[in-house]
């Protein structure tokens, strides 16, 4: 119901250090990946518990690399990313055990970003820019069997946990909509939430319930004077408030949320410091 909704601050990384950003829970909820450069040059994938303690480095890219939104595979042993090394954009898997990146797309020639898995794991789905224009793809987890999905520009994506559904946003300033199309192929995209893309990535988090979401603009680029989280129910087709914000959302805050429903994170600019926050007791 996110009644008794609020929000808290936890750090994760060294207090005065550079942005923590992109987080992710686990299936089980015991752990949060994230991305930080806050033991040297490069944007690294990092491990921690959700209160932000026993933190972990777990990749090791050379000095100005930089990985993006990690998400975790259904379940829970790895975690697919992309990354910018030596100025190539490439799709990775890792395994959290081991720390050992595996790089399964990515050969300079096309654009690639925004990764995710389809429910059973077996399948990945991500963006890759052609002619221009950012369009979702389909492989199979080792990087084999390329396959255009989209047509009309697709950028960002979940997949719904029965796997029926792929919903995404498409990429460019000012795209309106968060859409979804049948993973059968067996009807055309539906746009199922007015949000807009400022060029920012998780802004918004799918449950089986329906879609968190980060509320900033009232109308495009005019900002709410009060930025909360927001949730489209998918029975009722009603939006309502879930928690407002006592800090504007950093930009690529990596909303999440935990398994059980009662946590939501995300990443906000305090001050300096670059911090993740946390709303407890959402429940919806």
């Amino acid at each position: 119901s996110g009644s008794g909704c609020r929000a808290r601050t936890t750090r994760f990384g060294r207090h005065g250090s550079a942005p923590e950003n992109w987080t992710a829970v686990s299936p089980n909820g015991d752990k949060v990946i994230f991305v930080s450069n806050q033991n040297g040059a490069a944007r690294q994938i990092w491990i921690a518990d959700p209160d932000g303690q026993n933190q972990r480095q777990l990749t090791s890219f050379p000095e100005g690399s930089f990985a993006v939104r990690p998400l975790w595979s259904p379940d829970g042993s790895s975690i697919i990313f992309d990354a910018t090394v030596g100025g190539v954009s490439s799709i990775y898997t890792l395994n959290v055990d081991s720390g050992l990146p595996q790089k399964i797309l990515g050969d300079g020639s096309s654009e690639l970003a925004a990764p995710c898995w389809s429910n059973d794991g077996r399948s990945i789905y991500y963006s890759k820019r052609t002619d221009g224009q950012w369009q979702l793809w389909k492989a199979s987890v080792d990087g084999s069997g390329e396959i255009q999905i989209t047509k009309n520009g697709g950028y960002e994506a979940h997949v719904s946990s029965d796997g029926k559904y792929i919903f995404y946003n498409k990429g460019g300033y000012g795209a309106l909509g968060v859409f979804r199309l049948p993973t059968d192929g067996a009807s055309e995209e539906e746009k199922v939430l007015d949000l807009y893309q400022v060029e920012s990535l998780g802004e918004w988090a799918l449950t089986d319930q329906g879609i968190y979401f980060l509320h900033r603009n009232e109308v495009f680029e005019v900002p709410t004077k009060q930025p909360r989280i927001r949730f489209l129910n998918f029975s009722t087709q009603q939006i309502s408030d879930v928690s407002p914000l006592p800090l504007q959302p950093l930009g690529n805050p990596g909303l999440s949320v935990s398994p059980d429903g009662a946590w939501l994170y995300y990443s906000i600019n305090d001050r300096t410091d670059i911090d993740i926050m946390l709303v407890e007791n959402v429940n919806w």
